[in-house]
């Protein structure tokens, strides 16, 4: 899916429940939301040239058993606390290239491993 807007919402997006989800592109997203982007029980999943503007400063992007997560290209215009969460020890190969990341602002919980996230 690409060219989407989100605007003046509580989430950005939420992808994943209690059921696995899989295999989702999404391409030049711009988000304004309270909150950024959440991401539980998901694999393939592609962010590409997304935009999120974040109200909420405490955390732009939460993972959580999470596999295989792509972010090429995120922008924000805000200086969060958290830039991502990562959570949980079924969560890996989160990746992020052309991307802005101070590694200061990544979180790890719940045995996510420090091993998970790669910049690029």
């Amino acid at each position: 899916m690409g060219n989407c807007v989100v605007y003046r919402s509580h989430r950005g997006f939420v992808i994943g429940s209690k059921m696995s989800i899989k295999n989702i592109n999404l391409n030049n997203v711009v988000i304004k939301s309270t909150k950024g982007i959440e991401i539980f029980e998901a694999e393939n999943i592609s962010l590409k040239n997304a935009e999120i503007y974040s109200t909420k400063l405490n955390r732009l992007v939460f993972v959580e058993n999470s596999s295989r997560i792509l972010f090429n290209g995120l922008k924000y215009s805000v200086n969060p606390e958290l830039l991502i969460s990562v959570s949980g020890d079924k969560t890996n190969l989160i990746n992020f290239s052309n991307t802005l990341i101070d590694k200061s602002k990544i979180k790890y919980s719940n045995k996510a491993s420090d091993l998970s996230v790669e910049i690029k």
